[in-house]
């Protein structure tokens, strides 16, 4: 039931993005909707202020749990009490401080993309400051979010971000409708911010009550026990962006405005794919994380197979699904076919996401370790990637960023990701 939750709350949050884009690609003009999409991938941008710090909450409160549930000395109880809410007041600092860093960061990055983009009702540049700042509100609530989840209060969260996502993109396509244009991204992320409070002040205000004061004990050490995963886990994401989210802004510079709205409206119904079949084994993380804290190695092994192979199979058919659409929308003649990549080149992107799924469960399972062997992986990833795009962009144009894609994933993640699991797995488990 918790699973098929996750996976319904997804399909809300993929079918919410992909109306979205739908709907831009209507009422939008082509260099619009170029900009419109290099909004929504640079708000993604906020995991340069996240820097693995969920996963770490994910993993090391799953681990803080199980102690305080199974010890039996009052002691060990206790210190495990202390190291929680040390951890959990030190994550909140974080994102509050990291907000207003990522507010800042997201202005200059503007103006150096929109400031020369004229003084027009359409232009740019006023719409993104005002973009800026409510998503410096959004990123500094974000721990709390991370801390219910890392706490196992993932059906509150999953609920939470299903009525996040039905406000965000409903407000966005009244707003859009209203003919209000670029404004539409910062009315709509502003109109979720009541939501994040409510959550956090009225739905779990007794979970959260605990973290005002720190607890006698012994703290956790950041820079001992966190930052050694985190660190891995920064720059694993980092890179990730890099590969998902920065293409848009990438052909916005390369290609212009008009080729930014074909490639960021394909890629954000791809990065929907992903999140949805993500979701299926990211549900179990902490799960996970428990069961390595127990070392019941085999009931991980079945958890990690059953919902993984899940998340391949909903990688492939969702790309397929998308595959076919536009092959119908293209039949029909519907105009804003025009408005994404056409049918071949678009596949290149989705063959690439199914291959890449077959990895993703094994690093949310390395992970449960408290450890991130994957790094390497991300970081040839990001490189291999942007070298192939530049390289192909003089013979194949478009086309060398959906192919470069399938290629790095096929003939360099798979591979290696699939070498390194299997070795962490038979090292770490050697002794059991």
């Amino acid at each position: 039931m918790d699973a098929l939750f996750s996976f319904s709350s997804k399909v809300v949050l993929y079918a919410g993005a992909f109306c979205t884009s739908i709907f831009a690609a209507l009422v939008l003009e082509p260099e619009q909707q170029g900009y419109f999409f290099t909004f929504l991938s640079l708000a993604a941008a906020y995991v340069f202020v996240e820097l693995g710090l969920s996963s770490a909450v994910i993993n090391f409160c799953g681990h803080e749990v199980v102690e305080i549930r199974k010890s039996v000395s009052v002691e060990r109880v206790q210190r495990a009490k202390a190291r929680l809410v040390g951890f959990g007041r030190l994550v909140i600092g974080w994102f509050m401080a990291g907000g207003v860093v990522f507010g800042v960061a997201l202005v200059g990055v503007g103006l150096v993309l929109f400031a020369g983009e004229g003084a027009s009702a359409s232009a740019p540049l006023l719409p993104w400051l005002a973009l800026c700042f409510v998503l410096m509100l959004d990123v500094a609530l974000l721990a709390f979010f991370f801390l219910m989840e890392g706490l196992n209060e993932v059906r509150t969260v999953y609920a939470y971000r299903t009525l996040k996502a039905l406000i965000l993109n409903g407000v966005m396509w009244l707003a859009l409708f209203q003919d209000y244009g670029l404004w539409a991204v910062s009315i709509g992320y502003a109109a979720t911010l009541p939501v994040s409070l409510y959550y956090i002040l009225v739905v779990k205000r007794d979970l959260f009550q605990q973290f005002k004061s720190p607890v006698a004990g012994s703290p956790i050490s950041w820079k001992k026990e966190v930052l050694p995963f985190q660190w891995r886990i920064a720059v694993s994401w980092m890179c990730g962006y890099v590969t998902s989210w920065s293409i848009t802004p990438l052909t916005l510079v390369m290609y212009g405005a008009e080729a930014a709205g074909r490639v960021g409206f394909t890629w954000s119904i791809a990065m929907g794919v992903i999140a949805i079949s993500n979701s299926v084994i990211l549900f179990k993380a902490p799960l996970m994380s428990q069961l390595v804290a127990e070392r019941n190695f085999a009931l991980l092994d079945r958890v990690a197979l059953t919902y993984g192979g899940a998340s391949v199979i909903l990688a492939a058919l969702g790309g397929s699904g998308v595959l076919a659409l536009t092959a119908i929308l293209n039949l029909f003649g519907f105009d804003f076919a025009e408005r994404m990549l056409s049918i071949e080149v678009a596949a290149y992107l989705f063959i690439g996401i199914a291959v890449l799924q077959v990895t993703q469960p094994m690093a949310v399972y390395l992970r449960a370790h408290k450890r991130e062997p994957f790094l390497v992986v991300s970081i040839g990833f990001s490189i291999l990637f942007i070298l192939l795009v530049v390289g192909l962009r003089g013979m194949m144009g478009l086309t060398s960023i959906t192919l470069a894609y399938l290629l790095t994933c096929l003939f360099f993640v798979l591979p290696v990701g699939s070498f390194i699991f299997f070795r962490c797995r038979r090292r770490w488990h050697a002794s059991v």
